[in-house]
């Protein structure tokens, strides 16, 4: 599947809640392991809040179907994540 489709979709996790809109896909090395990896950068508007872009691994991507990209990701595991993200920004 090319990954460039993936582009302006919603991305959801695998109960069907939405987390945000993927704006692109990016590719990098693992320093550890030197392997490639695919991500999708997901744009989380956060209301009264900074905006964040959270990566997500294309290997988690179940499904895209419509305007959705279904991923193998509870959104408790993902609100932490930008909670992160937003705290290192």
């Amino acid at each position: 599947m090319e990954h460039k489709t993936l582009i302006s979709k919603l991305a959801a996790d695998k109960n069907h809640k939405k987390l945000g809109k993927i704006v692109d896909i990016v590719e990098e090395r693992d320093r550890k392991t030197r392997k490639k990896q695919t991500y999708a950068v997901v744009f989380v508007h956060r209301f009264l809040r900074k905006d964040v872009a959270v990566l997500i691994e294309i290997e988690k991507l179940i499904k895209a179907e419509g305007s959705y990209a279904v991923f193998d990701i509870l959104k408790d595991d993902f609100d932490q994540e930008v909670r992160e993200t937003s705290f290192l920004v």
